[in-house]
């Protein structure tokens, strides 16, 4: 893949990134209890034809087998804080007392645009990638949460 092509297609993902972006952060969900935003993470990665398994109720993980080559893993944390934001944005959470304080909704969105783009560019690379949006960082419940793969 040439490196114009590669940045043609993340300008082309701005837009649709933007707007992730918006909906995740005013819609934050504290820990465990990211329900929609796994929904959403679920529903997007579907559109790109991948399936997403469940860790736990609201981790999940996709995974692009690509032929033989290196196994590589990228993580996002989903979670939200219990902060109550004053930034008079247009897009501010809509839960009151609870906000992406921290980034995690652009943790969310960066995973999936890489993912979007790994998907998409399946002749430039090998090998196994694997993408885990990870519940409840901000308290570490989700590492130690029961994972419902076998």
């Amino acid at each position: 893949m040439t490196d114009i092509k590669f940045l043609n297609e993340i300008d082309s993902q701005l837009d649709w990134q933007r707007d992730l972006y918006k909906d995740f952060h005013r819609e934050p969900e504290l820990g465990l209890a990211e329900h929609k935003t796994a929904d959403r993470i679920e529903s997007e990665l579907k559109e790109m034809g991948l399936k997403a398994t469940r860790v736990s109720e609201t981790g999940l993980v996709a995974v692009l087998e690509n032929g033989d080559g290196p196994t590589v893993l990228a993580r996002a944390d989903i979670d939200a804080l219990p902060v109550t934001e004053d930034t008079g944005l247009d897009y501010s959470s809509t839960v009151d007392g609870v906000m992406h304080a921290c980034g995690h909704d652009m943790h969310i969105v960066a995973l999936l645009g890489a993912v979007r783009l790994m998907n998409d560019n399946r002749d430039s690379w090998s090998g196994t990638y694997i993408a885990l949006f990870q519940p409840s960082e901000e308290n570490a419940a989700g590492a130690k949460a029961r994972s419902t793969m076998v």
